[in-house]
């Protein structure tokens, strides 16, 4: 779940239909590249349904995704406590499965031919990923330990 220490979704695409799910906190933006018809979706998950808010949307295969957590502008200290996470869930059929999901590599963002997607989806490519060198096992390997990091960070934080 995107904390206000870690407020990005990084870019990735997974093979199968998934449904990501707003239970609870910030709202999360999530940004969606659709290759087929080389098109950005923006989709707010969030409480506020009347502002145009969703409660779900769903993902189809092939879909890049990345997001980030919309917080107050205001510091950290001062934000509310629900304002500095989001609780999402996902959904994915037929299964997940770490090796049925990659992260876009910046290659891909930069052949891209509308400008506007690649200024939009470049923030989101992960750091490190020219180090996995599309090696398929190094990349489930980082996809397992960047959201393992990210719930052992998180839970630290709730326990200091």
């Amino acid at each position: 779940f995107p904390t206000r220490a870690s407020p990005r979704l990084l870019l990735a695409v997974n093979l199968s239909d998934h449904v990501h799910y707003y239970h609870c906190g910030a709202p999360f933006e999530y940004t969606l590249y659709h290759p087929a018809t080389q098109t950005l979706e923006r989709v707010v998950l969030g409480p506020d349904v009347a502002a145009g808010q969703k409660l779900q949307v769903c993902v189809k295969g092939g879909t890049w995704k990345c997001g980030r957590l919309l917080v107050p502008q205001e510091s950290a200290a001062a934000a509310e406590p629900g304002q500095q996470h989001c609780l999402l869930g996902e959904a994915v059929g037929p299964g997940f499965d770490f090796h049925d999901f990659t992260w876009v590599q910046a290659e891909q963002v930069v052949a891209l031919g509308d400008a506007d997607a690649r200024a939009t989806l470049t923030p989101y490519v992960h750091e490190r990923i020219a180090e996995l060198g599309g090696d398929a096992a190094a990349t489930v390997k980082d996809a397992e330990g960047h959201y393992a990091e990210d719930v052992a960070e998180e839970s630290k934080r709730r326990l200091a």
